[in-house]
C-alpha cells in the first residue's frame, strides 16, 4: 500500500473540510485496528490532525 503524505489536502482548503478527511481517515484506521492516541486540534494554528497507533504498536500521525 503506498503511503500518502496527508489526507487533509493541505493548508489551501478549509480548516472544516481538512478537519472532515481527517476524521474519516481515523475512522476507517479504526475500523482496521488502530487507536486514537490523541486528536490535535489547533483552530488558530489551522491544524487538525491525529495521533495514532497501528496494532503492532507503531505510531503514525494523520495530517
Amino acid at each position: 500500500m503506498a503511503l500518502r503524505p496527508e489526507v487533509d489536502g493541505g493548508r489551501d482548503v478549509p480548516l472544516d473540510v481538512r478537519a472532515g478527511r481527517v476524521r474519516a481517515a481515523v475512522d476507517r484506521l479504526v475500523e482496521a485496528g488502530a487507536i486514537v492516541l490523541k486528536i490535535k486540534g489547533e483552530p488558530n494554528a489551522e491544524l487538525y490532525a491525529a495521533a495514532m497507533q497501528d496494532p503492532e504498536g507503531n505510531e503514525f500521525d494523520v495530517v
